[in-house]
């Protein structure tokens, strides 16, 4: 299997894990991001859903982290900023 393939994998399997084990959803999606970077394909998709399992396990300070990666690849990506503006909301 290629490193390209077992991303896949990862985000597969955090994507079915997501409402039975959040946890464990939340480390595949970290694996898949490593993986990705080492091949030097940085993922806003991927941050993005990491932030998002990370609002709904009510990490609020680590999903905006993550939302700052991924509009620093993707900018004017609606979903993130729509994000990053109900995370700051929840921090103030």
């Amino acid at each position: 299997m290629s490193k390209q393939d077992d991303v896949l994998v990862k985000v597969q399997a955090a994507q079915s894990l997501c409402s039975e084990d959040p946890e464990r959803a939340e480390v595949c999606l970290r694996s898949a991001l490593k993986d990705a970077d080492a091949l030097g394909q940085s993922s806003a998709t991927l941050h993005l859903q990491l932030a998002e399992l990370l609002f709904r396990l009510r990490r609020t300070r680590q999903a905006l982290a993550e939302v700052s990666e991924a509009l620093a690849l993707d900018p004017f990506n609606l979903v993130a900023l729509n994000l990053r503006q109900v995370l700051g909301r929840r921090l103030r």
